[in-house]
């Protein structure tokens, strides 16, 4: 919803420049959050009344979509048509098409949370809209919660054994070194070393022993004078086989 609205913002922007020569003044944040989070109607206060506006979904894992349902009832003496159902994220997704509720009659607002790719607390909203006011919500659903990611250390894809790595290979250009995210995602310190048949080429880690759970960084350095090479690291100091523990290093002038 931020993206959509800052598009049609710039795309408003844009349009004013062209036809005038007026020079505009910057949208303040106090109205894009107004765009983006509009206040409740007034005309319309009251008019549909949910169960509980605010759930709590609890801590879920990044690799589950969450089906939710939003109980909400019509309290006037007249029909209201719910012409419209927006969400303050793409990954929450209404799941309700338009509808009539009668008067004193209550209905099942239904959506799905995706929480792939989050992690950490989340709160999100689903705005009604109905035939009583189409510029501001009736009501406001919100829906909240904490999504726990399945893999702690998914932003290093590599795996070594218990080590994480950003990457498997590097380039380095003439005498200088190059950095590797890591991680050791195991229960046991690991101390790293190397073996390279290549003079002057050498790795290290930053700290020299990564304690467990902790994030660190992998230096490979080379100090010769060779115009090109190819070549690769075998990492010491991980359980798992020497073709799982290599680096590939190339070296360019």
């Amino acid at each position: 919803m931020w993206h959509k609205a800052y598009m049609v913002i710039c795309g408003m922007l844009l349009l004013g420049g062209v036809a005038s020569a007026q020079v505009l003044k910057p949208v303040d944040r106090e109205h894009l959050d107004a765009m983006v989070n509009p206040a409740l109607s007034t005309k319309a206060a009251g008019a549909i009344k949910a169960d509980c506006a605010t759930l709590e979904v609890g801590t879920i894992s990044d690799t589950e979509e969450c089906d939710v349902r939003f109980v909400v009832r019509n309290t006037t003496t007249s029909k209201i048509a719910i012409t419209e159902l927006r969400t303050s994220c793409s990954c929450l997704k209404p799941m309700t098409r338009p509808l009539v509720i009668e008067s004193g009659e209550q209905a099942t607002i239904e959506a799905t949370f995706n929480p792939a790719g989050r992690n950490g607390k989340f709160s999100y909203n689903i705005d009604l809209y109905t035939s009583l006011d189409e510029s501001h919500p009736t009501e406001r659903l919100t829906l909240v919660g904490s999504v726990k990611r399945s893999d702690e250390w998914a932003h290093l894809p590599e795996s070594m054994g218990q080590l994480r790595l950003s990457r498997r290979s590097v380039t380095i250009e003439g005498q200088g070194r190059e950095r590797i995210a890591m991680a050791n995602s195991g229960t046991t310190p690991l101390r790293l070393t190397a073996t390279s048949d290549v003079e002057h080429l050498r790795l290290y880690s930053i700290p020299e022993v990564i304690a467990p759970h902790s994030e660190g960084d992998i230096i490979v350095e080379y100090r010769g004078s060779a115009m090109e090479l190819n070549t690769t690291i075998i990492v010491e100091g991980i359980d798992a086989s020497a073709p799982q523990r290599t680096i590939r290093v190339t070296i360019k002038r």
